[in-house]
């Protein structure tokens, strides 16, 4: 997946908030944080989309009728968490190479394994 800068992020962040929320209920600092947030943890988009949604359960489950920027910093340890299960549960194909690599060479140093592939 592409990685995205923070401006890139939040135009990403407007357009899925246009589609999934209401006008008003999130709010701007809620956007730029949850952009700036998103860019610093790597540039993933699914990462900034997921915080929006996991701040809109919050808010529902609340009975908040707004989502701001603290809305946001509630949730970041559970998409984060959300993400290292998407990453464990299925790694991507890059990473399952390097496994199915480093499983067939047990008992080799990374630096020969590193040899025998480059």
């Amino acid at each position: 997946f592409n990685k995205y800068n923070a401006e890139q992020l939040r135009g990403i962040l407007e357009d899925g908030v246009k589609e999934a929320f209401y006008s008003g209920v999130v709010e701007e600092d809620a956007i730029a944080f949850s952009s700036a947030l998103s860019a610093q943890r790597g540039g993933d988009a699914r990462f900034a989309l997921d915080l929006m949604l996991k701040a809109g359960e919050k808010a529902v489950i609340e009975g908040k009728d707004e989502i701001d920027e603290s809305l946001i910093y509630d949730v970041v340890d559970d998409v984060e968490t959300l993400h290292v299960k998407r990453a464990i549960e299925k790694p991507p194909l890059a990473h399952r190479y390097l496994l199915s690599i480093i499983a067939a060479n047990q008992g080799l140093s990374p630096s020969e394994i590193y040899e025998i592939y480059a």
